[in-house]
């Protein structure tokens, strides 16, 4: 029979792999957002855009910067979450994370209208 000791421990490192469970999969995103900064060929969002537009220099100018910022932002969530939930406890994390993701989104939103709003101009 395991110790009650023993067994917060096991209980606490289930609940931070389940806290964890969805970084894997936003990690390989942010890698692709990276690989597209430096790739300019491999373009994982916008490849049927760029095929169909005419000016393929306007396009991948008009969509280079909000990409790193997409990059950079979910990168750093995910850095984030991943300290947090090492250092909170996870009934506090159960209440950070989803502001933490609301953040970035919000973020990398406002971040793309801007800088779409300043290429219209």
């Amino acid at each position: 029979m395991l110790s009650s000791n023993k067994f917060k421990r096991t209980c606490d490192s289930l609940t931070r792999i389940l806290l964890l469970k969805d970084t894997p999969a936003s990690l390989g995103f942010c890698i692709a957002l990276w690989i597209r900064t430096w790739i300019d060929e491999w373009n994982l969002l916008w490849f049927t855009y760029r095929a169909q537009a005419s000016n393929q220099r306007q396009v991948e100018s008009r969509w280079c910067d909000p990409v790193v910022l997409w990059a950079f932002s979910f990168t750093a969530e995910n850095v984030l979450k991943i300290t947090l939930v090492f250092v909170y406890p996870a009934s506090t994390m159960v209440y950070l994370m989803p502001i933490l993701a609301f953040v970035t989104v919000s973020l990398v939103v406002s971040g793309t209208y801007c800088y779409m709003k300043k290429i219209k101009d």
